[in-house]
């Protein structure tokens, strides 16, 4: 039991060392994708206090362990990530691994064994430049932004040490304090005979001979790479500019984007009512009903018409009254019947709103976001929106209309976006009523407009979107 609690504590200690790469991950995970795995409305009091259990006990454990605290231990501990995934995977794969205690590397250049540190320590470099222009942009310094600053410096301080180890080594200087002079030791005298010997030969001054003698001493000097290593260090430093460019791209296209709060189809509504209030004997459609124009809708039994056509006040020719003196209500446009406000047997009083019709070929989205003053301010009339129906259909609209309500401090915009996609379909998704999800496309003032629209253009020829 003992061994088994000894094997689970060394594992620990492997899945803690892991964890400084998880830490290192989350600021751009912020920046570029907006992904927070923490809660931003919490203080910072209580932020400190998450976090200082295990930036606190690192400092603790190096106090206790080795008496003194140097910021070199902290720095150690966040950036020996890649040896503790190493070994993780090879936990798993059952991958054995050679090792020696005292190493055999002596006078190698210390890049030729950070070479993960180097290529994290560029991505973070170029996120931070990116955190930097969004919260200049938005005119807040973020908590992600801070945080990547502050991994960035770490990196770098390591990566500092190591350039500083390399030209140590390049100039021959020793890396640690020489030891202290031995006390000479006394030999005792020789007597040395000289004997003829073969002759010297002459200096090779050939170049075809010199050439490879120097370049085996470039490569025996101290403090050089390998070259296979400066081929993974190229190939990394392309794959983290490629990954780097692309998550600065998606970052752009995500901060000219808004999406919608709520949104729904909606349609020019046509309300149908009565001067002459009376009792509805008759009711001909229900909602969802489709009426063309002269359709008949209500029949309303009013006595005060009865006076009216009965003193000549209204002319019984009208072709929507009745001989009995009742009004017949009839649709005045084509389209869906949406609500019925007065049914069979109800009564309906003067200039009340009998039933209600949405228009055909009115069809309109009516959406609701909440921007910042400064989304809001990209804001342009006959901007493009992308309307995003239940079954995943995408259609394309503009804003034809707006109207805004600042609270505490954003905007809460009512906008109207007419598209012609927007077409009724019997029994379909495309009609009044049907919920919405948008995308608000903002002008795109930043310094990436033109290579964005430019690869977008290269995509579209290429047959990619």
């Amino acid at each position: 039991m003992d061994q088994r609690v000894q094997y689970f504590v060394t594992a620990s200690f492997y899945l803690t060392g892991i964890c400084p790469l998880l830490l290192i991950l989350v600021p751009p995970l912020e920046i570029y994708f907006d992904l927070r795995p923490m809660n931003l409305s919490i203080t910072v009091m209580t932020w400190f206090l998450y976090y200082a259990g295990f930036y606190l006990m690192q400092v603790l454990l190096a106090w206790y362990t080795l008496g003194s605290f140097r910021w070199e231990t902290l720095t150690l501990a966040t950036v020996s990530f890649p040896i503790y995934t190493k070994a993780f995977v090879n936990a798993f794969t059952g991958r054995d691994v050679g090792w020696q205690s005292t190493g055999t590397a002596k006078g190698h250049s210390p890049y030729n064994f950070i070479i993960p540190q180097i290529l994290f320590f560029l991505f973070l470099s170029l996120t931070s430049a990116v955190a930097i222009w969004r919260d200049m942009d938005n005119g807040v310094l973020t908590l992600a932004t801070a945080w990547n600053i502050t991994n960035t410096l770490i990196l770098g301080a390591f990566v500092w040490t190591a350039s500083r180890e390399a030209r140590a080594l390049r100039r021959g200087k020793p890396l640690s304090p020489s030891p202290l002079p031995e006390a000479p030791v006394k030999v005792a005298p020789r007597t040395i005979v000289a004997r003829p010997g073969a002759p010297t030969p002459d200096p090779i001054d050939d170049d075809e001979v010199a050439l490879p003698r120097r370049r085996a001493a470039r490569r025996k000097e101290p403090g050089a790479m390998t070259w296979a290593n400066r081929f993974k260090l190229l190939v990394g430093i392309i794959a983290v500019l490629v990954i780097a460019a692309a998550a600065t791209l998606l970052f752009n296209q995500r901060r000219t984007e808004v999406a919608s709060t709520s949104g729904e189809i909606s349609a020019a509504e046509l309300a149908v009512g009565t001067d002459y209030g009376g009792l509805v004997t008759e009711a001909y459609v229900s909602k969802g009903d489709t009426v063309a124009p002269g359709d008949e809708l209500f029949l309303v039994s009013s006595l005060r018409l009865e006076q009216d056509v009965s003193t000549g006040a209204v002319s019984a020719a009208d072709a929507s009254i009745q001989s009995d003196g009742s009004l017949l209500v009839r649709a005045g446009a084509e389209g869906t019947v949406a609500e019925v406000a007065v049914g069979k047997g109800s009564y309906a009083a003067p200039g009340t709103v009998i039933a209600t019709i949405d228009q055909a070929n009115t069809l309109y989205a009516d959406l609701e976001f909440v921007l910042t003053p400064r989304d809001f301010g990209l804001v342009e009339q006959g901007a493009t929106v992308d309307l995003r129906l239940p079954d995943e259909r995408t259609l394309t609209g503009t804003v034809s209309d707006m109207s805004v309500e600042t609270i505490d401090g954003t905007a809460h915009v009512t906008m109207r976006v007419d598209s012609d996609a927007l077409v009724a379909e019997d029994g379909g998704l495309i009609q009044a009523g049907t919920p919405l999800n948008a995308t608000l496309h903002l002008r795109d003032d930043g310094p990436l407009a033109g290579v964005e629209d430019a690869l977008r253009d290269l995509s579209e020829r290429i047959g990619l979107s």
